[in-house]
């Protein structure tokens, strides 16, 4: 993403809370102080949710990266809060695992008729 943001002169500010939950909640307030237009954001332990609604609060467009909320999360969100969260980009694991999978068996196989 900083590649990108610098490409296209875009400011981004880049927060980690390397997959910690509990700091996560204490980083909203950084956040916050930024004044960010968009915020992209993953459902560590499930934390998202209240992440979501406290950034709606201040009209902050959340967009979900790896994973996405759950139905009974998404039925939570008031009307404003879902148009404020745009989408999420998840990979699909299972279709990445079966091309490395067949990819290792056909190197396997190339390999042992050498």
């Amino acid at each position: 993403m900083d590649a990108v943001a610098d490409d296209l002169d875009i400011e981004l500010v880049t927060v980690y809370a390397y997959r910690n939950h509990i700091l996560m909640k204490s980083l909203v307030d950084e956040i916050v102080e930024h004044q960010p237009k968009y915020f992209v954001l993953v459902n560590e332990k499930g934390i998202a949710l209240n992440i979501i609604k406290q950034l709606a609060s201040r009209d902050i467009v959340s967009f979900m990266l790896l994973n996405n909320l759950n139905d009974k999360d998404l039925s939570l969100l008031s009307a404003k809060e879902k148009y404020l969260l745009k989408g999420s980009v998840i990979p699909n694991n299972y279709n990445a695992g079966k091309k490395l999978v067949n990819s290792l068996i056909n190197l396997y196989s190339l390999q042992n008729k050498l």
